[in-house]
This record gives structure tokens, C-alpha cells and sequence, in this order.
């Protein structure tokens, strides 16, 4: 056979084989063998201080530095709810509701041994501004006993309406990792969404989970955006958190190049030894320049409260005070008194008795403090009851003089007019050849306990003062009054 043959004979031989082993059907690929677990492979990583050293990337490129959720502000707010700061924080999401808030409270180094009413107020207040609460707990590095720790998380979930804990004091030595997942785990078990620790410096990745959000720098100044992108370009953002303290001014793009890596920051100008007990001067720019989307201006409006008697009537004086939800007095004067409110936002307003009695608003509730949320320019009227005074004299044809002095209290009546009057009279005689007492008309303030005494008894005045007085006759033969003075 010839080399040409034996060559085609192979060539058909191939031809008639290669579809019969491409038709075999091949068994599916095996993938019941799964990844090796993030924890022990990474398990031998020592911590180490800042600035961070470079980690292997273990996460997806999805939740890396690609990452396009918001960053936040996470404030340790350790101030009382009655202090003006607590309403900031409310007026700088208000301002940014774009902008996530976290608001880390402290009543006494953890919930404290009673519930603070004030507290209670001031959540609420902040939850309905769309800002998460979370309940400052103490953990001493690990060593503090888990039993303690649970008790003070029970205590949050009985008293205070939060979201979550987080945890101070947090350890990041390798080993202590179980602790912690078995804090945040006895957390949610409460139905808390999320709990926090501060390590405030970098951890092992072995820690990456015990809790959603790690805060990784808790030092004086900023730390370098080269060394936040080094330690957390591998995993998402929103897993740490950074804290600069005595930072003299805000720098906006520092903050929007740190939140490529962190998903909560909070820089302050305040310094140790406790640089939380206020908020930053520049708290307001802090937040706003996180605000990467357009918000329409706050619009704000004139709120007026006025006074006036129950004839309409304007009066001036009534002290009048506007706060906030949470008790934070935003500002205080005499009636008519104007302010400059934001549309949208809840305001108290208070206004006091003093020379006059406060009766009514002007939607009819009888209470003086009133709770609303502005929609528009509005003014508030409080009803006062109002006391007037007058004095007539007249002369009898015998030569005795009498002076009357008569005292109205305009207040609310079913009449069609809308006054009832109430009239108190007093007189003060003298016979021909006596001195008479003086006749007089003036202003006077009239309290309510004092009309009860003058509805009680007759009255008399001397030198303007008035004198609560028991009249008794004597016998026929002598003239004129015995006064019988009490006061």
C-alpha cells in the first residue's frame, strides 16, 4: 500500500471517529468543594497601629472602592437631650436627608440606673427626624463580663426606643473575635438592626463581621486617605467608620475623599479630655459636605407669635418661648415676637402668665404650650383675660361723699357680645365735718387669687394699696364705720 493511501485511510478513519467522542456526554463538574472560610485563612494577621499595612483582597470589586453609597456621620453625642446640641443634630439632617445619621447616646457611661424622661423626649425626637440611635455599652477590652454587658443591652431595649448598641472599649487582639459576634448576635436577638465597636485603630480581618460597623481611627487629626484606601479598598465601606478630634477647621474635599473608604465619619475642633461633650462649630458644614445629591434649600418662614384681650385686643408683654420637640429652647421673648422657622420642622411653643391671665389659642386649646409643624408663614394668638379698674365719686344731698371703685374682668362668655363683666365695688364715706377718705383711680394688676379676696370681702384703698377690710356698725348713738382691718 502506498504512503497516499495509508494517509487518506487515516484521514477517514479520523472523520468517522471525532463525532461519536464528541457526542459522549460528559459528567457535571463537581462543586461540592467550597472556598476555604475568610476567618482561618486570615485568622494569623496581627494587628497592627496606624497607618494600616496592605491586606490581601478577599472581597468582591462590587463592595470596593467602587462603592457609590452614601457616607455618613456617626457622632458620639454625650451631651444632656435638653442641650441645644441635640437639636443641631436634628437641623443638620433636616437640612441633608440625604445624608445618613448615626447618634450615639450616653446617658451615665451606658444606660444609667433610672430612666431619664428627657431621654425617652429626645430619641423620639431624633428617630422622627430619620437619624438611627445607638446606646453607648463599655466592654474594657474584652474583660468585662458578658453577663454585665447583656444587662446593660437589656436595659437600652426596656427604656429607650434605639436601633442598636455599640460597643466602646473593643478589643482587637486575635482570640477575642467570638466575644463580640456573641454580643452583636445576643443584639439582634432583641430585634436591634445594628451594633458598632470601637477599637479606634486597625483590627484584625478576623474581626471584619463580629459587628457591621468598625471604627478604625479614634486619634487627634485626620488620618491619611492613602492609608484608609490601603486597609479597607478590599471590603465595603459601610463596614468602618473614622473619628478625628481637635481638627481646627473643616475641610470638605479631605472628607469627600475619605468617604471613598469609610462609610461614617465625624471630625470635631474639640479636644480631650473629653472631645464629645459638644459639637463641632462647623457640625452643620460637616454634614453638608457629605451631601453629594441636590437639595432644594431649606425654606424657612416667619412664625409670629401675638397677644391679645378676650375682645381681640392686642396686648404687649406676655413672655413667649419656641423649642424644640426635645426641650432645646431655640428662642424666648415678649409677645408680638417673630421668628425664623423651617418649613417642615415641629416646634413648642410657650407662652406664660404675668400681668395677665392666658385663657385660649386661637384654635381654642386651653393649654399654654402648643405643638405643631409649620407648612407656611402663621401666626399664633394667645387670649389673655385682662382686669380694668374705675373710681366715681359723688356727694349726697346731706354732705356725706362716697367714692366707688370698680374692678371688670373681661373674659369668655355665651353672650352675643363676647364680654361678661365681673364688678367689684368699694366706697369710702365721710360725714359733714369729718375728712373724707380720698378718691382715686389708678392702674392696678389684677391676679387671680387677688380678685378671689376682693370677691370676698369689701375693699378699700389707701394710697393706691388695696385693703381687704370687715365693716361692722356700732350702735345708733355714735356715727360713721368701726374698721375692723385684716389683710
Amino acid at each position: 500500500m502506498t504512503l497516499g493511501k495509508i494517509l487518506a485511510v487515516v484521514l477517514i478513519a479520523t472523520l468517522m471517529v471525532l463525532p461519536i467522542v464528541f457526542s459522549v456526554p460528559r459528567p457535571p463538574p463537581d462543586n461540592s468543594a467550597t472556598s476555604p472560610s475568610i476567618g482561618p485563612v486570615l485568622r494569623g494577621v496581627t494587628a497592627t497601629p496606624f497607618p494600616f499595612t496592605t491586606l490581601p483582597v478577599i472581597s468582591s470589586p462590587s463592595t470596593a472602592t467602587t462603592s457609590t453609597s452614601s457616607t455618613g456621620v456617626m457622632v458620639p453625642l454625650y451631651t444632656y437631650p435638653t442641650s441645644s446640641t441635640w437639636n443641631e443634630v436634628i437641623q443638620a439632617k433636616l437640612a441633608n436627608p440625604s445624608v445618613p445619621i448615626i447618634a450615639i447616646i450616653n446617658p451615665d457611661n451606658g444606660p444609667g440606673i433610672a430612666q431619664d424622661s428627657n431621654y425617652v423626649l429626645g430619641i423620639d425626637a431624633l428617630r422622627s427626624a430619620g437619624i438611627t440611635v445607638l446606646g453607648y455599652v463599655y466592654t474594657q477590652y474584652a474583660q468585662r463580663n458578658l453577663v454585665s454587658v447583656e444587662a446593660d443591652i437589656n436595659t437600652y431595649h426596656n427604656w429607650y426606643n434605639i436601633s442598636g448598641i455599640f460597643f466602646d472599649e473593643m478589643s482587637n487582639v486575635i482570640g477575642n473575635e467570638n466575644y463580640y459576634s456573641t454580643l452583636s448576635s445576643y443584639v439582634k436577638s432583641l430585634g436591634y438592626v445594628i451594633t458598632a465597636g470601637n477599637p479606634g485603630t486597625s483590627v484584625p480581618t478576623s474581626y471584619i463581621g463580629t459587628v457591621n460597623i468598625l471604627n478604625i481611627y479614634e486619634n487627634q487629626g485626620l488620618p491619611l486617605t492613602s492609608d484608609l484606601a490601603n486597609w479597607t479598598s478590599a471590603y465595603s465601606k459601610q463596614n468602618f467608620a473614622m473619628m478625628s478630634y481637635g481638627v481646627g477647621s473643616i475641610n470638605s474635599s479631605y472628607e469627600l475623599s475619605a468617604s471613598k473608604y469609610v462609610g461614617w465619619i465625624y471630625i470635631t475642633n474639640a479636644n480631650l479630655p473629653n472631645p464629645y461633650d459638644v459639637l463641632p462649630s462647623y457640625f452643620a458644614n460637616e454634614v453638608g459636605a457629605l451631601n453629594t445629591t441636590i437639595q432644594p434649600s431649606a425654606v424657612t418662614v416667619n412664625l409670629t407669635v401675638q397677644s391679645v384681650d378676650m375682645l381681640g385686643n392686642p396686648i404687649n408683654g406676655p413672655w413667649a418661648t419656641i423649642q424644640a420637640p426635645n426641650g432645646s429652647t431655640l428662642a424666648t421673648g415678649n409677645t408680638p415676637f417673630n421668628y425664623s422657622a423651617i418649613v417642615g420642622t415641629p416646634y413648642v411653643v410657650t407662652v406664660s402668665n404675668g400681668s395677665y391671665y392666658f385663657n385660649h389659642w386661637s384654635d381654642g386649646s386651653t393649654s399654654n404650650s402648643i405643638t405643631f409643624t409649620l407648612t407656611q408663614a402663621t401666626t399664633l394668638t394667645a387670649y389673655y383675660e385682662t382686669w380694668n379698674t374705675s373710681t366715681t365719686k359723688s356727694t349726697s344731698s346731706t354732705g356725706t361723699s362716697s367714692s366707688q371703685t370698680t374692678v371688670t374682668r373681661n373674659a369668655n362668655s355665651n353672650s352675643t357680645s363676647g364680654k361678661s363683666s365681673t364688678s367689684l365695688s368699694t366706697s369710702s364715706r365721710s360725714q359733714q365735718g369729718q375728712p373724707a377718705q380720698a378718691a382715686f383711680s389708678i392702674p392696678i394688676i389684677f391676679t387671680p387669687a387677688l380678685i378671689y379676696a376682693l370677691t370676698a370681702s369689701s375693699t378699700t384703698f389707701f394710697s393706691g394699696v388695696p385693703i381687704v377690710a370687715r365693716f361692722s356698725r356700732n350702735n345708733r348713738a355714735k356715727s360713721g364705720f368701726s374698721y375692723g382691718w385684716r389683710w
